[in-house]
């Protein structure tokens, strides 16, 4: 199991669409990895965000645990990674109960003339694909929703959204729309980290009182 092959998605939109299709609660078939090598291809529901299709990459697993996985990937394929980037990571099979995480790629380094090595930390908790839009009051132009995602820590912590970077204004509302359920308020609360690639920041729903 050490030296498995995984299958990796890279950026909030990939994980998204890779994410939106594993969820889909009346999906009958999640695909086979070589299907997800070709594309992930999804029907976007929002306006904004058109379809589109995102490359994905069969690298090799040279050691994984409960915090986080290690993997080895060609030399011309290492500008695919960026330090600070998301990543979701997933076993090359076609089971339906594959397992799945999303990280952060923490380090990637030169192991020879033709590999390199990537270390990425798993993200704990539960993870939801969404779509997201900060709110523009006294504004005809509505803001594109972009891609995003939810992770739900625990019942003693605030919820957290992952977003594209420079999307975060403190103590603003945002629209969130999650596998074609109907739109939801937030509320934006501390911000946790900010890389490059996105932004990760607490939130409170906003619960409207009739």
């Amino acid at each position: 199991e050490r030296y498995n092959w995984v299958v990796a998605a890279c950026g909030l939109d990939a994980i998204r669409e890779y994410l939106e299709r594993e969820q889909a609660p009346n999906r009958s078939d999640t695909g086979t990895p070589e299907q997800m090598e070709e594309t992930i291809h999804i029907v976007d529901r929002m306006p904004g965000i058109r379809t589109r299709e995102h490359e994905t990459h069969r690298w090799r697993q040279i050691d994984i645990s409960s915090s986080g996985i290690a993997l080895t990937l060609p030399a011309d394929e290492v500008g695919t990674l960026e330090v600070g980037q998301l990543i979701l990571v997933t076993d090359d099979d076609s089971s339906d109960d594959r397992r799945w995480h999303v990280g952060v790629v923490r380090r990637v380094i030169q192991r020879d003339m033709k590999h390199f090595e990537a270390g990425v930390q798993f993200v704990q908790g539960r993870i939801r694909a969404a779509s997201i839009r900060p709110e523009v009051f006294g504004s005809e132009q509505a803001s594109d929703f972009q891609s995003a995602l939810l992770l739900e820590r625990g019942p003693e912590q605030s919820p957290v959204v992952f977003t594209p970077h420079m999307l975060y204004r403190e103590h603003h509302e945002y629209l969130v729309e999650t596998g074609g359920e109907a739109c939801f308020r937030i509320n934006s609360g501390a911000l946790l980290e900010s890389t490059l690639c996105y932004e990760r920041f607490e939130y409170a729903p906003i619960r409207l009182h009739g």
